[in-house]
């Protein structure tokens, strides 16, 4: 016996068929990059080092709230924050918090975020050689 599978068609709404119409039209010539930042349209990715530091940030909450032994419902009355935006910010699924939930969760594990300022290496290498954009 052979399987095979169905997919189904989404409905879309007019409107939705409209919108989904001009971002094609919108977007047929593929803007670059840089022109989709120079139309505002469009921010830079973050830089690896910022994710990678973000990412050590919430995976050592996780493991302060997993040491408490609280669960995400726990800390989730504590902080007054829904359970699912929790789980995704500690899975980094949700790319758009605020240094502001990031304290509030720090707040309610018994913990305080510290934050210093470092030179950027790159940055400060380019300034002394006269090439930084």
């Amino acid at each position: 016996m052979k399987i095979v599978p169905r997919t189904k068609k989404i409905a879309k709404s007019p409107e939705d068929i409209a919108r989904i119409r001009a971002l094609r039209d919108k977007y047929k010539n593929r803007p670059t990059p840089k022109e989709l930042l120079a139309s505002g349209e469009y921010t830079a990715p973050m830089p690896l080092g910022v994710y990678l530091r973000i990412k050590q940030l919430m995976h050592q909450l996780k493991e302060a709230r997993a040491e408490a032994k609280l669960s995400l419902a726990d800390l989730a009355q504590r902080t007054a924050i829904d359970r699912g935006y929790l789980s995704k910010l500690e899975n980094m699924q949700q790319e758009n918090t605020t240094l502001e939930t990031v304290t509030r969760i720090a707040d309610a594990l018994g913990l305080e975020i510290c934050l210093l300022p470092v030179t950027n290496a790159r940055k400060s290498r380019a300034r002394r050689s006269g090439t930084h954009p």
